[in-house]
């Protein structure tokens, strides 16, 4: 049979556990591969789906990393006293058991923010579709350089085992700016970020764990 999108219905991914339901996804749509788990990843229009962790320091900018005039990127600008501060987040729902690979970019300026460093930062929440509670595993991704430009950031694996996966397993990504020592602002920060990706590195669900 096909779904509602007229695609085939019964497409097993072996990332994704059956469990008593069997191949087929529940509802009218099924889905067909596993690619980018964060969604609106390279901020084309606007900040849609990333949420405010600090209001009003995030704004949607043209500057796309690529040089791309049909995307954009987020800016963040803070001159307030914190050194470090969270500008979006975005939780995802993990599909099943595997190594996934978090990476992005990020900006930075000579001539304002100077030595800031924008940080991918990402939490796991076993069970908890929210990201709520208390993560069990965590890490950060600073850039790769801080001169002027565009840099990657990552990639880095987070690790879900089959022991910690649950249908309610999440992972929480934060965009945060670390502000340098600008000896004359050190209150200013400015940073960008696009083309942020967590995609799994194998479709393999490892039965007792992972090979290395």
């Amino acid at each position: 049979g096909m779904d509602g999108d007229d695609r085939p219905r019964s497409v097993d991914l072996a990332l994704v556990p059956d469990n008593a339901y069997g191949p087929r996804d529940l509802g009218a749509y099924e889905l067909q591969s596993i690619g980018n788990l964060a969604r609106n990843a390279a901020f084309d229009d606007d900040l849609h789906i990333w949420a405010e962790a600090t209001p009003g320091i995030s704004s949607w900018s043209p500057e796309d990393r690529s040089g791309s005039t049909t995307s954009g990127s987020i800016e963040i600008i803070d001159d307030s006293p914190a050194m470090r501060v969270t500008a979006l987040t975005q939780c995802i729902g993990i599909p099943g058991p595997a190594l996934y690979r978090l990476s992005g970019w990020g900006y930075v300026s000579a001539n304002h923010g100077v030595g800031d460093v924008p940080i991918l930062a990402w939490y796991t929440f076993p069970n908890s579709a929210d990201c709520s509670g208390a993560a069990v595993d965590s890490g950060e991704l600073p850039i790769s350089d801080d001169t002027t430009g565009w840099h990657p950031i990552g990639g880095q694996y987070v690790a879900v085992s089959p022991a910690e996966w649950t249908p309610n397993t999440s992972v929480l990504i934060q965009l945060v700016l670390q502000k340098g020592n600008d000896p004359l602002f050190p209150e200013n920060g400015f940073g960008r970020f696009d083309d942020i990706a967590l995609v799994p590195d194998s479709d393999v669900i490892f039965a007792d764990g992972f090979d290395p």
